[in-house]
């Protein structure tokens, strides 16, 4: 492409080179469809814009678009089931692609809704005392979303859940803390 682009700067009308130049902006295209029906969503738009940045008018351009966008709604798609299966850590990986795409602000909520659940889901293992499954589950929210309300909630249950724990290991006789020890998860 760069020397087909330094003949036409020269001669602009020069037929060999602008179908040169024509038929390596179609495979570009091509293949930036074929990556974009593979899931390779972040490739298919690369090529895109490749493609843009040397021909924004190309033929080929709307319909190698039309095939991005369809792939981008089915990964869409795909990253709702998930989150709605309680998939977060997929439906996390699934958003953070098409986001790497293009910025999309339903993807953000999107986001924002899965750190709000690992939120939720760090201070309901805190609560069961699985305390090193609730810093994980918080970790991961802060990492999408570290500025929402439920993560602070979240962060404050971490230590009143281990103060809890503590005052009900001291009440116990060293039988029953044993007994206890064995039972539940360890966290």
């Amino acid at each position: 492409l760069p020397l087909y682009q330094q003949v036409l700067a020269l001669q602009p009308d020069q037929m060999r080179a602008l179908d040169g130049r024509d038929a390596v902006l179609s495979e570009l295209l091509a293949r930036a469809v074929d990556d974009a029906e593979e899931g390779k969503l972040q490739q298919a738009a690369q090529g895109l814009r490749n493609v843009e940045r040397h021909d924004a008018g190309h033929s080929e351009l709307p319909s190698a678009r039309a095939a991005l966008n369809a792939a981008l709604e089915r990964r869409r798609r795909q990253v709702e089931r998930d989150f709605a299966r309680g998939r977060l850590e997929q439906a996390a990986e699934g958003f953070s692609q098409i986001l790497a795409v293009g910025d999309d602000p339903e993807v953000r909520l999107g986001v924002q809704r899965i750190a709000q659940a690992q939120a939720r889901e760090a201070a309901r293992l805190a609560g069961d005392f699985r305390f090193d499954a609730a810093e994980r589950a918080l970790s991961r929210a802060r990492k999408l979303a570290p500025d929402i309300a439920e993560i602070a909630a979240a962060e404050q249950r971490l230590p009143r859940a281990r103060a809890a724990r503590r005052a009900m290991d001291s009440s116990l006789s060293p039988a029953q803390r044993e007994r206890r020890a064995t039972a539940l998860p360890a966290g």
